[in-house]
């Protein structure tokens, strides 16, 4: 099970392309309050990174998949929490920026409880894809790859970041340079 650390670089990672166009919103107005946004921005794909290269490490395993189908749907919901912020942009004064800094805390705190730290933006602009698997096992996972098609009886290799998240052994092989 990832820690919380992992949770919370996860997730912060996944709002980086908010974080920066909430930076370049801020800039003419305020200054230094745009710095944090652009910090969390240019933090958010390094931690990633870092955070992929200790996956890596770990010990991979077989699993054959019986079924599998796309999740993409998934990384259209959460980005769609982007688009809420954005209401807020046009009001003047420190409530707007109090909202939508409470707003933030919510949904944030909410895709790290709810498991959906690995719907990630970034990882969908590297060509990472998710697909909901079922292993020979009878266990259900996510896994993260740039496969767009699993066939039926494939074995993959995988790396478990979590009981029911697998990144792809191979494609982080393929990447990790």
């Amino acid at each position: 099970m990832p820690t919380a650390a992992t949770r919370l670089i996860l997730v912060v990672s996944s709002f980086s392309p908010l974080w920066l166009a909430l930076g370049l919103l801020e800039y003419p107005g305020a200054g230094w309050a745009a710095v944090p946004m652009y910090a969390l921005a240019a933090s958010g794909p390094l931690a990633l990174w870092y955070y992929l290269r200790s996956v890596w490490r770990i010990a991979p395993t077989s699993e054959t998949v019986v079924s599998a189908f796309r999740r993409e749907h998934d990384l259209i919901a959460y980005v769609a929490t982007y688009l809420v912020p954005f209401a807020f942009v046009t009001a003047d004064g420190w409530r707007p920026a109090v909202v939508l800094g409470l707003f933030l805390v919510v949904v944030i705190g909410l895709a790290a409880h709810s498991g959906l730290y690995y719907v990630n933006p970034l990882l969908a602009a590297a060509g990472f894809h998710l697909h909901e698997i079922e292993t020979a096992a009878g266990s259900a996972a996510t896994l993260i790859t740039k496969k767009r098609l699993i066939p039926s009886g494939t074995i993959l290799r995988v790396r478990t970041i979590d009981r029911t998240i697998y990144v792809d052994a191979a494609e982080a092989e393929r990447t990790r340079s």
